[in-house]
């Protein structure tokens, strides 16, 4: 079993922790920070509720200290480290403006895992081509959704794996990706992702899916007034890319 916080400090050893966090929103669905006129997003988790930072101090301060709240237990501060993090992540080369299930290969009959929560539209999507999709979030939101220790179970068994992002926030990400030991596509998508490949690609991930705000400040007001995905969507782009086939 993959010891949580490796993969994290991986992340966090690969981007330059340079200047200040001028703006950090923590809001719900995502927390944001803008750093150097460059904005991270991360899924903003709230379990459990306490917080180890002072509200009201995270605005203004070094990069490199935030940074350190990735290693966090507790949910709020880990969304304000990933989030940082984010800010300063350059754009890797060969990321195109696309979709993740644009690059990811889904045929006929294959049995699909889906990690955390994702839009109706896009399990749609899956359900067309797939046999069977098996849907897991913590706790279980809805009729039909597992819960997530049974990932353990059923990935194994899945040809395509997708994986959200939270599970970057909440630490669960290397024993999820370890889990995927027979799929051939292993997808790690949402605006929560570090697009660092090689981290994750060392880890079996072979799409990379996040994004980038092209419009900070919108973004950034969006994040601050509690919208989801598609509001940020209207102030950023999505980028994907291929780590191996």
């Amino acid at each position: 079993m993959p010891r949580a916080l490796d993969l994290v400090r991986e992340l966090a050893a690969l981007v330059e922790p340079r200047g200040v966090a001028s703006e950090v929103a923590l809001s719900f669905p995502y927390t944001a920070a803008l750093v150097e006129g460059r904005l991270g997003v991360a899924s903003t988790v709230l379990e459990p509720r306490e917080k180890g930072y002072e509200p009201g101090t995270l605005s203004g301060s070094r990069a490199e200290d935030l940074l350190r709240l990735l290693e966090s237990p507790l949910g709020p501060d880990s969304s304000v480290g990933l989030a940082v993090l984010n800010a300063l992540v350059e754009r890797p080369e060969g990321a195109v403006e696309a979709d993740a299930l644009d690059l990811a290969e889904v045929r006929d009959g294959d049995i699909v895992g889906v990690v955390g929560s994702f839009p109706p539209g896009y399990l749609a999507r899956l359900e067309r081509r797939a046999s069977r999709v098996y849907v897991f979030e913590r706790p279980p939101l809805c009729r039909g959704e597992l819960p997530d220790w049974a990932e353990q179970l059923i990935l194994p068994e899945c040809d395509v794996v997708l994986v959200t992002g939270t599970t970057v926030v909440n630490k669960t990400v290397a024993a999820v990706l370890e889990a995927c030991s027979s799929a051939r596509e292993v997808v790690l998508v949402g605006p929560s992702v570090p697009l660092i490949p090689e981290p994750f690609a060392s880890r079996g991930v072979t799409v990379l899916a996040g994004v980038d705000g092209v419009e900070p400040a919108r973004a950034l007001a969006v994040v601050r007034e509690g919208g989801g995905t598609r509001a940020l969507l209207r102030h950023a782009v999505k980028l994907a890319v291929r780590l191996r086939r």
